[in-house]
This record gives structure tokens, sequence and C-alpha cells, in this order.
């Protein structure tokens, strides 16, 4: 009995380890050299998903080798996705096919074109041709495509089948799902691949920024001195749209900063002129909406820009205000406090540029530039002895902050 048990007992633990290397080739990404061998690494991974030209490949994080086509058999990636190195039909180029439905008739994709594999080798789809209109090349549709399908997926098949080919919509999904349904009537095997790219991913982020701003003011005899540079927090949220834009996003979120400034502004009465004295303090509370795009990189580094608006909340806090009358030779008439100063929230201009880097699998290190542009109107109404005066005046605060944060 012992002798049955002990290779038995055996068989098993070999059967666990096997499943375990197994389980821990599948958790990361692998190539496949050409002897067939497959080596468990780390790809780096461009912004778009379909766009693997070349494969710089890493084992224990030191990316040190660089793969064409023609170098492997193709690759996976931990997410499912699965590529193969195949010559393009239509170029002779040796490129990268993602592999979506892998069986008796495979149906594989790259960049944005899809392929049947027959046995005669890889067709192209074709969902659209130019032809000749009045003497001139058109862009037209074309339906070329379902007579290769049906030439591929519909011999020897019963008549519904056939009608889902002629009637399938030019699209991936879809024709992915004939594949699965041609497989499935057959009873042949297949694998099907490809990672599952969520529409819609979440990213908060918070940081801080160092910020700098000056101002000007629209205003009669106007002067004005530096605004004190200051701190600014940033809580902010990207919405990144994964499957149909990868390197698309929008931000929104809070922006939390205080300035400090003097200005003096004299609006003219007749007679003489009111001067405003004037020594603040703004605290902001923004509210942005960005439009980004990353310009470059990869999963371990991106270079991004963006543009939009923010709508501040401003909360301001006197430190000083004070105004005088006077005659047009300059004569004190009297000083006094105004009656009535207004500040109001704005919109104003708000640019991006920076780069994120990666820290750990989830989360990142962003450093970025913000240009800030924010006009802002108030309005006065004081009154002397003979004489009194109404003015309108605009701020226009334009500067930029230099900001890092932490990005999950």
């Amino acid at each position: 009995m012992k002798k049955i048990i002990t290779p038995l007992l055996l068989v098993v633990f070999l059967n666990l380890i096997c499943n375990y290397c197994f389980a821990q080739i599948e958790k990361k990404d692998y190539v496949i050299f050409l002897s067939g061998e497959i080596i468990p690494g780390n790809v780096k991974k461009p912004l778009d998903p379909r766009r693997y030209q070349d494969l710089e490949f890493s084992i224990d994080g030191i990316f040190d080798t660089i793969f064409k086509p023609e170098d492997i058999r193709g690759f996976k990636l931990a997410n499912g996705a699965k590529y193969r190195a195949a010559i393009h039909p239509n170029t002779g180029e040796t490129v990268f096919f993602e592999e979506i439905i892998v069986g008796e008739k495979s149906f594989l994709g790259y960049k944005d074109q899809l392929f049947i594999e027959l046995e005669e080798g890889l067709k192209k789809l074709e969902f659209s041709q130019n032809k000749d209109v009045n003497m001139r090349q058109v862009n037209t549709e074309s339906f070329g495509y379902i007579g290769l399908l049906t030439y591929g997926l519909g011999t020897d098949m019963e008549y519904e089948f056939v009608e889902k080919i002629r009637s399938v919509k030019p699209r991936k999904n879809e024709i992915k799902e004939l594949f699965k349904e041609y497989h499935e009537l057959k009873g042949y095997t297949f694998e099907e691949f490809g990672a599952d790219y969520p529409i819609l991913r979440i990213s908060p982020s918070i940081g801080l920024g160092y910020n700098q701003m000056s101002q000007s003011v629209n205003g009669t005899y106007a002067t004005v001195e530096p605004v004190s540079s200051s701190l600014a927090i940033n809580a902010l949220v990207d919405f990144h749209l994964v499957r149909d834009a990868p390197r698309f996003f929008i931000t929104s979120g809070l922006i939390f900063r205080k300035f400090e400034a003097k200005m003096n502004i004299d609006f003219p009465v007749m007679g003489g002129r009111f001067v405003l004295y004037e020594n603040y303090e703004l605290n902001s509370i923004g509210i942005p909406l960005l439009f980004n795009y990353y310009l470059a990189g990869n999963d371990k580094f991106k270079v991004h820009t963006g543009i939009g608006m923010n709508y501040r909340l401003l909360n301001k806090t006197t430190n000083e205000i004070s105004a005088e009358a006077r005659r047009s030779n300059g004569e004190l008439i009297e000083s006094f406090n105004p009656q009535y100063l207004d500040v109001g929230n704005n919109i104003g201009l708000l640019m991006r540029l920076g780069v994120t880097t990666s820290i750990t699998s989830k989360t990142a290190l962003v450093l970025e530039g913000q240009f800030h542009r924010m006009s802002r109107y108030g309005e006065i109404f004081a009154s002397a002895p003979g004489a009194q005066s109404s003015g309108h005046y605009k701020y226009s605060f334009h500067g930029y902050s230099l900001n890092a944060a932490i990005k999950f």
C-alpha cells in the first residue's frame, strides 16, 4: 500500500507545483520566444493598447530588452490580451497582431484593422473602399467583409447563421460574437483573448503647489503691487475614458489658494477725484473642469497637457481699506470708508502641462505646471461733502503654480 501511496503523493505534489507555477505565469506578462520557450516578466505598455510596434520587456523590473515582431512568436499580458507576430497581408511587414478568437477560424486585430485567418493565411476585413464617382475618388461604404466572412464561416452552415453573417455590423464585438457562435455550433474548441478595459476609470489625487500670481487693475490712474506667493492644495479627480479614447481624460475637483495684494484706484469726479486704497487677502476655492490629453508615454511614464476653466468661489478678507476725496489740485476734502465693495465669484482660464510617473502598481507621482488667469469685477460707491461717485473696476490675476501630487 505504501508503494502505491508514495508515487501518488509525488504526482499530486508535482501537479500542485506545476499549477502554482502556471498561475504565477498567468499573473504576469510573458514573452514567447521563437523556440516556444515562455519567459515571464513585465511588458512596457503603450498609452493606446492597439499601438504595439516594438516590445520593451523586463525581468525583475529592469527594462533591458527590446523585441521586434520578427524576434519572437508573440507575448501575453497579465490583463488577458495576447499578441502574435505575423506578416501583414497587405504590407508584407511583420507586426504584432492582437489575438481575439483563436480556433478553427481565428479572428485577429492590428491597430484599427480586423482580420480573419483562413487556410490560405490572414485576410483583412475591408469595411470601406474608394469608388469612382463623376471622375473623382470618393470613399464609400463597402460590404466586402461580409463576403469574406461568408466564405470563411458560412460554408456548410445553417441558413439562420448565414443570415447573421449577412447582417453583422462592421464592429469588433459583433464580429467576435459571430466567431464564437461559429465554433460553438460546429463543436470546435477555441480560445478567447482580450483585456477587459472598463469604459471609465476614476483616479483621485491629492497634492500641494507653489503659487505665484500678479495682478493688473483696469481703472483711472490705477497702481498695484505684486501679489504674494502662496501654497495651493489640489484635491482632483481624473476621469479616464479607457476603452474608446485611452489618451483622453477629464479632470475636476477642488483647488484651494490664498493671495495677499495691494492696490490703489482713482475715480475722477467733477472738480476732483476719489482714491481707493485696499490691502486685502483673497481666499479662493476653485472648481476646475479640464480636458486633458496624453501627448506621449506608456504605463510607467506619461506626458499630459490640458486646458479648461476654473470656477472660483472668492472669499475676501480685507486687512485695510480706505478712500479719499480730493480736489483737482490734490487738496484733501475728506477721508472715509467706502459704502459698498463687491467681490463676486468668477470663471477663469486654467492650463496645465506635466508628467506622471508610476511609484507602485496603484500609485503615481504627478509633477506639473499650471497657468492661471482670473478676472474679477468690483464696484464702489462713495460720497463726501458736495460730491459723490460710483465706479467700476476690473481685476485681472494671472500667474503660474508648480504642483506635486500623488495619484491613486
